[in-house]
This record gives structure tokens, C-alpha cells and sequence, in this order.
């Protein structure tokens, strides 16, 4: 989500709106590998503001394999063979999602793109395969119900569980007025399979799953890593490190499990860090990453969100600066050289607040997929209104 050094720009206007608008409902290692994920049981309920229905001419070029630029193909409609290969189409360079989206996290897999709903809790499911088949995964929260915005996403994988966590509106005056949850929804149906209620004053930000099936929750809140144990239901504060992650300001932005299951890499004090996974499942001490643009010079971290680790192990994540006016966001990626540095290189710019980055591979390519949340006009920051529908930029990786 937002990054901290950008608290102190928002007017308190603007903070009446934050208080008060959210709660209105106007407003990790995912892959796409298949090994478990949906029966394809297709939930029946319709997105509201829902696709659009035209379908634009097919694409006859394959996207350039740039990393600073969607490709040029088709932005809207239905993927489809290739009338001479016979091989599926790239994706295009934009997905598009409903009118009143407003995506916080997404997440791929089994060949569904998954995007959480920042003022109401739900989650769209998208096929990848059929862009036009969009429905209503997970649905919107209740009127009245204390937790109606929806964050971070993951899969289980081995209980084939969406992992998705809701909070109350956010509070940047104070704790929220209701401490967070961690809920599960079979890929199957979508049906709720458990709940896990999180420590008093939890606001959740990022999750992902690692070794033995234990769940991962950053805090937004405080600087702190819950765990969860879904085999006993047990609620553990796994990390907490008041120096290392300065209390005070935001707590933790993105965060993975990397993909060898024995660390944690985390945004928090305007740093990135690794936490080891000792043997027993405890946590190691917080160690520093150093980074290096690709020119060589050092690089002054300035916050993640929405972060993923690709198979080749780079890691992915992006940058938004919502509380400014008119501000630009980006997306990066993190090649380590080994597991404490690397070197860092910018992926894509002007983008519209984007609080959700996703390495992903699809039909044999690999991606990345970017949402603009565009969070600048529902708080009031930014002029005007949104482009809509809402949209999730895919770049091409090579």
C-alpha cells in the first residue's frame, strides 16, 4: 500500500474522507502452475459495473519483450488461437476489470487473475483465457460490517485455499476500528472454509505461505509478521523489530516467502530486508539488503507494495506515492546476487498508484501484471476521476 514518507502532505480534509469514505462501499509466490487450484466451478454472481462487451480486432503481433512498456497488442477482449499456429495469443497489454474495482492486490493462478476490491472486501476472478469471463469470486462485505476492505492475496496450494485479508477502513489517525482478519475461500466454489481473527490493532498488508503450509502476514499497522499454523489454527506474532522497522509510521509493505521456503524478504523502514526461517520455523534476525541500480550507484529504497518472486528468482514489486498530487508510480525488479544484495532496475513508470505487482506465467510466457489502483482520486488527492473501467497492465518479461 501507501508508503509513510507521504503522511505528512495529507491534508486533514482529506483525512475526514479516509475516515470516513472507505467504510461507505462506493468506492507472496503465486504461479500459474497449475499442480492444485479451481475445478473450474464458475461462481454465478455478476461483477457489478461489469466488463465490457465489445470485443476489439485480434492481435497479429507478439509483444516486444521490453520491460519498460506494455506491449502494443489489443487491450480489451477475448484471447483466442492463433488462426495460423493454432498456439493461444500473448495476453494484451491491458486487462480490464469493472468500474468499481478499485484493485489493492492480485494474484494469478491456475490460469485465473484474482484482484481484491479496496472498499468492499471482494475479489473479481478473471480468466486468463477468456478475458470477457468476469465474475464475482468472493463478495462484497454486508452494509454495516466492521471489516469491508480487502488487501493482500495468496494461494494455499495445499488446502487449494484463496487467501485473502480484510480490514477495517483505513485509519491514518489512529488504530483501526476493527482489528483485521485472514479468511480462506476453496477454488473450488468460492465458499468460506475458515477465518482467522489477528492481534489487537492489526491492520493486514501483504501474505504469502511457506514451508509447511504456514501463512505469513505483514502488518500495516506495526512492524511486526504474523503467522498462522492452518493446521492447528494457531495465531503467532512470528517477528517484531523495532529497530530494524522503526514503530511509528507505517509498519510493513510488501513481503514474500522466497521461493527456497527459508527466508522472508520484507519492505519496512524504508529498507528492504531478509528474515531468515530457522529450522524450528522461528524467526532469524532482520538482515539488511543492500541494492545497486544498474548503474552501479547505491539505491535509496523508498517502499514496496504489492511484491512477488518470479521462478528465476527475481523479485518483483511497485511503488505509489498516492497522498501527492498528480504523482507517477513504478514497478521494479530485484536480481540478487546473493541473499543479502542485488541489483535493481526499473520495469515501468507512469503509473497511476498501483499498490499490486505479480510475476506470472501463462500459456508458456512470462509476465508481469501491475493494478493501478488509482487511489489518488478516491482520497481526494487528485483531481478529476478515474479512467474506468479499472485495469491491470501486463508487461511482458524475457
Amino acid at each position: 500500500m501507501m508508503r509513510a514518507q507521504f503522511l505528512k502532505v495529507l491534508p486533514l480534509g482529506v483525512v475526514g474522507l479516509l475516515l470516513l469514505g472507505t467504510g461507505c462501499g462506493d468506492g507472496g509466490n503465486p504461479d500459474d502452475s497449475g499442480a492444485v487450484g479451481s475445478t473450474g466451478d464458475d461462481p454465478t454472481t455478476s461483477a457489478s459495473g461489469g466488463p465490457t462487451t465489445e470485443e476489439p480486432p485480434a492481435t497479429t503481433e507478439e509483444p516486444p519483450a521490453t520491460t519498460g512498456e506494455p506491449s502494443d497488442d489489443s487491450t480489451t477482449g477475448e484471447p483466442s488461437d492463433d488462426s495460423t499456429t493454432g498456439e493461444p495469443e500473448p495476453l494484451p497489454s491491458e486487462i480490464p476489470l469493472t468500474d468499481d474495482a478499485i484493485p489493492e492486490d492480485l494474484i494469478v493462478y491456475d490460469g485465473y487473475l484474482y484482484v481484491s476490491n479496496f472498499v468492499d472486501a471482494s475479489v473479481l476472478r478473471v480468466s486468463l483465457d477468456d478475458l470477457e469471463d468476469i465474475s464475482v469470486f468472493v463478495p462484497p462485505a454486508d452494509p454495516g460490517e466492521a471489516l469491508v476492505s480487502g488487501w493482500g492475496l495468496d494461494v494455499l496450494e495445499s488446502e487449494s485455499w484463496l487467501l485473502t485479508i480484510a480490514n477495517a477502513p483505513l485509519n491514518l489517525m489512529g488504530p483501526p476500528a476493527a482489528d483485521g482478519e485472514v479468511r480462506a475461500y476453496a477454488l473450488a466454489d468460492g465458499s468460506l472454509a475458515q477465518t482467522w481473527s489477528m492481534p489487537t490493532g492489526f491492520q493486514g498488508n501483504s501474505i504469502d505461505t511457506g514451508p509447511g503450509g504456514m501463512i505469513y502476514i505483514g502488518d500495516f499497522g506495526q512492524p511486526r509478521i504474523i503467522r498462522i499454523d492452518p493446521s492447528t489454527d494457531e495465531v503467532t506474532l512470528w517477528k517484531e523489530d523495532a529497530v530494524a522497522w522503526p514503530p511509528g509510521g507505517f509498519g510493513l509493505g510488501g513481503m514474500i516467502v522466497d521461493n527456497a521456503g527459508d527466508a522472508v524478504y520484507v519492505s519496512g523502514g524504508s529498507s528492504l530486508w531478509r528474515v531468515p526461517i530457522n529450522g524450528d520455523g522461528s524467526a532469524g534476525d532482520s538482515e539488511l539488503v543492500s541494492l545497486t541500480d544498474d548503474g552501479g550507484a547505491d539505491f535509496v529504497w523508498g517502499g514496496a507494495d504489492g511484491m512477488s518472486q518470479a521462478a528465476d528468482g527475481s523479485i518483483y514489486f511497485a511503488q505509489n506515492d498516492a497522498f501527492t498530487p498528480g504523482a507517477v508510480g513504478t514497478a521494479w525488479r530485484v536480481q540478487l546476487d546473493d541473499s543479502t544484495s542485488g541489483t535493481i532496475s526499473m520495469v515501468a513508470d507512469g503509473l497511476a498508484d498501483p499498490s499490486g505487482a505479480v510475476a506470472a506465467s501463462h500459456n508458456g510466457e512470462d509476465y508481469l501484471l501491475i493494478n493501478e489502483s488509482q487511489f489518488g482520486y478516491f482520497f481526494g488527492i487528485d483531481e478529476g476521476n478515474p479512467v474506468l473501467p479499472y485495469r491491470v497492465l501486463v508487461y511482458p518479461q524475457s
